[in-house]
């Protein structure tokens, strides 16, 4: 029996939820505030909860950089004014 993925999933955003500001993109210190924060004996759950906040927050900084390199093109439109012609 293996443990659930939503289990991981479902710590992971209760985790950052609670504590918005003391996660980031760093696997290594997500470990050690997991295992601050939580009660996780299992070192391999407490790896896989930091590994799923260490993704999401490098993929929610991708988006926001994306968005900031659009926002500042110089093209006088931004990406929702562009009308595609077919």
């Amino acid at each position: 029996m293996g443990i659930k993925p939503t289990y991981i999933k479902n710590l992971g955003t209760k985790l950052m939820e609670k504590y918005p500001d003391a996660f980031g993109p760093d696997f290594e210190e997500n470990k050690k505030l997991v295992a601050e924060y939580t009660n996780v004996e299992s070192k391999a759950i407490r790896n896989r909860v930091a590994g799923y906040i260490s993704r999401k927050l490098k993929i929610k900084g991708k988006i926001k950089r994306r968005g900031v390199k659009e926002g500042v093109s110089g093209s006088g439109s931004s990406a929702g004014d562009t009308v595609h012609q077919g």
